[in-house]
């Protein structure tokens, strides 16, 4: 298996995609706080939010009781062999 930047395993002998659908009869909405707690080790501006590119306060969905379907799986083999 081969390994990426971040230290995943990007090689794999097939790969699947589905679509999950979400529902919930409680959904809130509100202000989410991206900024992580202080890390000493942490460089500066690298990492500063959970999800890079994101502002700071973003709008948040909160689904109560939430009913998740994964089904509708598709799957198929990668056009180049895993890295070694």
């Amino acid at each position: 298996m081969g390994k990426g930047s971040q230290g995943e395993l990007p090689g794999s002998e097939s790969w699947c995609r589905m679509g999950p659908k979400m529902a919930s009869w409680r959904a809130h909405l509100g202000w989410m706080d991206m900024q992580q707690p202080d890390e000493p080790e942490r460089a500066e501006g690298v990492g500063e939010h959970f999800w890079p590119g994101f502002r700071r306060w973003m709008l948040a969905v909160r689904l109560d009781d939430c009913h998740i379907n994964m089904t509708g799986q598709e799957y198929w083999k990668p056009l180049m062999p895993p890295a070694e």
